[in-house]
């Protein structure tokens, strides 16, 4: 899985550029963006496999990002990250299709290990958000 391609969003500098040394070990990072528009147009020109994405993303939230990509196409696996669970987001995304969710204060324990489990076709969620995996 070592190809996979990731594109990851998250609004913070700091923690967009650790992520993004976290992962390129492992995978290659297409693309670094910091709000949900240009996460769009960054996967949809991209299309990378993995899109790791913090929930509270600027100008369009995560969740309509995914689906404005699905209306276009582009079916690329997606890491939420999140602190707490968005009013039962947690089971409600994990219904639709498998998807990941890391808790921040996790990224550097758990971040690639969801990312090869939603990369394999199963859901992921944090240890921290004490639901089980």
């Amino acid at each position: 899985m070592k190809g996979l391609r990731v594109l990851v969003a998250e609004d913070h500098e700091d923690l967009r550029a650790l992520l993004v040394a976290l992962l390129c070990s492992d995978f290659p990072v297409v693309a670094a963006v910091d709000d949900g528009e240009q996460l769009v147009e960054a996967a949809i020109f991209l299309k990378p496999d993995i899109i790791i994405s913090d929930v509270g993303m600027p100008w369009i939230d995560s969740f309509s990002a995914k689906n404005e990509l699905r209306s276009r196409g582009i079916h690329a696996a997606f890491v939420f990250i999140a602190t707490i669970d968005f009013d039962g987001l947690f089971s409600n995304t994990m219904d639709e299709e498998p998807v990941g969710w890391v808790h921040r204060y996790d990224l550097f324990n758990e971040l690639k290990a969801a990312v090869h489990t939603v990369a394999s076709g199963n859901g992921y969620i944090s240890q921290s958000f004490g639901l089980g995996r």
